[in-house]
């Protein structure tokens, strides 16, 4: 058995979530990035899952000496990640307030650099941010003019999508996200950006959709961003795979990674089995496909 494969086993994600259960009540991280490092640390320890692949009891695995190095190394890492977030977190603070400070109707010129830098402090979006005029340029030629989007755990997205250029035709943009800063950035944005175009959400997918419909007062979007979100909540937090196949949109954006965010290892395949399942689940017909940098994208209908 795979690496990739031991690690989507029903006995590994219960070791994961008991081990970011823990970190999440000592650590002010969030969930996702807690399951992230988990997950690199378990990959780095052949005979931990070596240990997995044999499938003992969960009992057995928590009194293991092994268990106890991979949790104590998973531990220190998301501390020091925490330092790194803690520093950042200052940063996009402050550049949150430049934002507010900013006059509606101001040029674009007047704060672009603003939206920059706060994309740049996003792990996702500075991903995007070199490819961003390529990513934009294949992904509307799939999926034309759209009236109404709804992105789901947005980030910083909102920040970097081309309101003045590709999507001058959106009407309604609403963001969610059940991270408090990226919501923060986003509503500060949306004042600058005037129109009553982008609409910014603090909402948890375990919310479900009828709150969303009921802010919006819209039942179906003509397009829903879920831009590397589908594998995280495969393998984070698969119950919720239910709600995400309720999405309210025509058209789905479905994006994955090539390699890892933070190690140069590819996880292409792991990524697009997650997608792909999805996919079936919903029924949906895939109408595009391209890449752009470290991401690949599909899209459906």
């Amino acid at each position: 058995m795979k690496n990739n494969d031991i690690l989507e086993t029903d006995l590994a994600m219960e070791l994961i979530s008991i081990i970011v259960d823990k970190a999440l009540k000592k650590y002010k991280i969030d969930h996702d990035g807690a399951a992230r490092i988990v997950i690199e640390i378990m990959e780095e320890y052949p005979k931990f899952l070596q240990l997995l692949e044999a499938g003992p009891p969960l009992k057995k695995v928590l009194k293991s000496r092994i268990y106890d190095d991979v949790a104590t190394d998973a531990r220190r890492k998301i501390y020091y990640e925490l330092r790194q977030y803690g520093q950042n977190l200052e940063t996009r603070e402050s550049l949150i307030d430049a934002l507010k400070q900013v006059p509606p109707q101001t040029p674009e010129t007047g704060y672009r650099d603003i939206l920059d830098q706060l994309c740049l402090s996003h792990i996702s979006t500075k991903e995007r941010f070199p490819v961003r005029d390529d990513f934009y340029r294949e992904l509307f030629n799939y999926i034309g003019q759209q009236a109404s989007i709804v992105d789901v755990g947005c980030g910083m997205h909102p920040l970097l999508f081309p309101f003045k250029k590709e999507g001058k035709n959106v009407v309604h943009y609403t963001a969610l996200d059940k991270d408090k800063i990226s919501i923060s950035a986003v509503d500060a944005f949306t004042r600058v950006l005037g129109g009553d175009i982008l609409h910014a959400v603090n909402w948890n997918i375990k919310d479900n959709w009828k709150v969303v419909k009921d802010i919006t007062g819209i039942d179906v979007f003509d397009t829903a961003f879920l831009l590397k979100l589908v594998p995280v909540v495969y393998r984070i937090e698969r119950p919720l795979v239910e709600i995400l196949l309720d999405t309210p949109a025509r058209v789905w954006v479905i994006t994955g990674s090539r390699t890892s965010m933070t190690k140069y290892v590819n996880i292409e395949k792991r990524e697009r089995n997650f997608i792909n399942r999805f996919i079936r689940l919903s029924g949906k017909t895939i109408i595009g496909e391209f890449a752009a940098g470290n991401e690949f994208c599909i899209v459906v209908d």
